[in-house]
């Protein structure tokens, strides 16, 4: 009796398998190598062995799925273990550039079920030497274990002086990146980009002088993990947070960037 055993790369145990052959172990682990599931950090030895018992610890690789708007319902796959769940709130629009102009809007929260929710991003405020928009942030309820990061703030708007031009202000960013911040002097905020969370650039002047608009911050960000069992047929409601609206322009300016909408990454363990 031959017996295949597969490590992690932390050197803790993946798989048993016993075969009546060498050769047949060595087909099997050769075919699992080329599948796309097989971890390149794996390592496997083959050895002669009187245990005469198969057994199998890790059969089905996590199931992932992705949500990126709306109102959601995941069911639960039947024997699953435990959920892991990757959460991000969406991000504050930036403000309008110019005179009178528009604040940016707060984004929307993503939760899962009751038990786990991420809040959205606030808009960048209007007005010469505004605040940036604060970070969104998150509350995990009981049942659930993980971590929750506060969204970063938008940067402020700046006060500028005559004959002098300043793009608008940056954008928050969340772990996932992609903050409106690119756009100069004379053009409309940059929007974050789509379920980044990030929050939007702030509007510009369209002449040199005039005052530029504060970013929006970024939403709050979630890891967290939620241990069965689950009975058949459980469902969880993902609600995703759209983006903070872009503030509007003002007079002689720009209109800010809308901030990126939210996201939810759920992965199912089996036994």
């Amino acid at each position: 009796m031959y017996q295949l055993i597969i490590y992690r790369s932390d050197g803790s145990l993946y798989w048993i398998q016993n075969f009546g052959t060498n050769a047949d172990a060595l087909a099997f682990v050769t075919a699992q190598i080329a599948l796309p599931s097989w971890d390149p950090t794996f390592r496997y030895t083959i050895k002669l062995t009187p245990v005469q018992i198969n057994t199998l610890l890790s059969s089905k690789a996590p199931l992932f799925v992705t949500y990126t708007s709306g109102t959601n319902n995941y069911l639960v796959p039947d024997n699953t273990l435990y959920i892991r769940t990757r959460l991000i709130a969406g991000g504050g629009g930036g403000s309008g550039g110019g005179l009178a102009s528009g604040a940016g809007g707060t984004g929307g929260s993503t939760s899962f079920g009751s038990m786990l929710t991420v809040t959205g991003g606030v808009g960048g405020t209007a007005g010469g030497g505004a605040t940036g928009g604060l970070g969104g942030f998150g509350t995990i309820g009981a049942g659930a274990n993980g971590l929750v990061i506060r969204g970063t703030s938008g940067q402020a708007g700046q006060t500028v002086i005559a004959g002098v031009g300043v793009g608008g202000s940056m954008g928050g960013n969340s772990p996932y990146g992609s903050a409106g911040a690119r756009s100069a002097s004379g053009v409309a905020g940059e929007s974050a980009g789509t379920n980044s969370g990030s929050g939007g650039q702030g509007g510009t002047g369209t002449v040199i002088g005039v005052n530029p608009g504060a970013g929006g911050g970024s939403g709050g960000f979630m890891n967290a993990t939620i241990s069965g069992p689950f009975p058949s047929g459980t469902t969880f409601s993902v609600v995703i947070g759209a983006g903070g609206i872009a503030g509007t322009a003002g007079t002689l300016g720009t209109a800010g960037g809308a901030g990126g909408s939210g996201a939810a990454y759920l992965e199912a363990y089996f036994q």
